[in-house]
């Protein structure tokens, strides 16, 4: 957490205020008193001038990084989608009459997908898992039952 001693003076309060925080910042008008804080060592940052100024300032400097992250994640973003035209067109699955992709061969009743059955509203199944199916590490694409005992 992030901790603000505002008009911290010779430093008192942050003694207290210190195990609470990650970062422990204090603000005094007085540069004499901000001088006999840093003494203490225990702030990690230390600022001369008014509280409602050093919030302003902070705010503003806050509301820009936010605007150069926003700004950063578009560019990434069009970046992609730039590289991704080409990969995506190359990379589509050959589909069949209807839109569906030729390789799934089997539609899935919405309930079914992925319980192995239609759940009748008090949790039961009305039918058995069916068994899961794994990669082999011998071939390609080679699928064989789980050794689960089902």
């Amino acid at each position: 957490q992030r901790c603000l001693d505002m008009g911290c003076g010779t430093g008192l309060s942050g003694v207290a205020l210190r195990p609470h925080a990650k970062v422990l910042c204090g603000v005094d008008l007085s540069r004499n008193m901000v001088d006999k804080a840093a003494a203490r060592g225990i702030y990690d940052e230390l600022n001369v001038g008014d509280v409602e100024d050093f919030l302003r300032a902070r705010q503003q400097r806050r509301s820009q990084k936010q605007e150069q992250q926003g700004k950063q994640q578009q560019q990434q973003q069009q970046r992609r989608r730039k590289r991704g035209v080409g990969d995506k067109a190359a990379a589509a699955p050959e589909l069949k009459e209807g839109g569906a992709p030729a390789e799934q061969e089997q539609q899935r009743p919405s309930n079914e997908s992925t319980h192995g059955g239609a759940d009748d509203g008090a949790g039961k199944k009305d039918r058995k898992p069916r068994p899961r199916r794994r990669k082999s590490g011998g071939g390609e694409g080679a699928a064989e039952p789980a050794a689960d005992g089902a």
